[in-house]
């Protein structure tokens, strides 16, 4: 027997991995962008991390479907190494 299908609406998520030599000027206006892009929120992946790689990666949690392509196009940005879609997974 195949389980329903979820209705509620899931708010599409990105990870996104900054270069590891990134300035605090060039990351900001990166979240800066990211938000004109259609972000909802920019954050890290690790909070408590104390890892420099870690530290590095983020989760932007995007307005809606249609924000995605724009937010993907911030692999563009100078800071970034790469964003992609979060991988949908079916655990059980």
């Amino acid at each position: 027997m195949t389980p329903p299908k979820s209705t509620s609406t899931r708010t599409p998520k990105l990870h996104l991995k900054l270069l590891p030599t990134v300035k605090p000027a060039a990351r900001e206006a990166l979240f800066q962008a990211a938000k004109e892009a259609g972000a909802l929120s920019v954050r890290p992946l690790f909070p408590e991390s104390t890892d420099e790689e870690l530290a590095t990666l983020y989760t932007v949690d995007a307005k809606d479907a249609a924000a995605v392509p724009r937010l993907l196009k911030l692999q563009e940005h100078e800071a970034v190494e790469f964003v992609e879609e979060e991988v949908k997974r079916r655990l059980k």
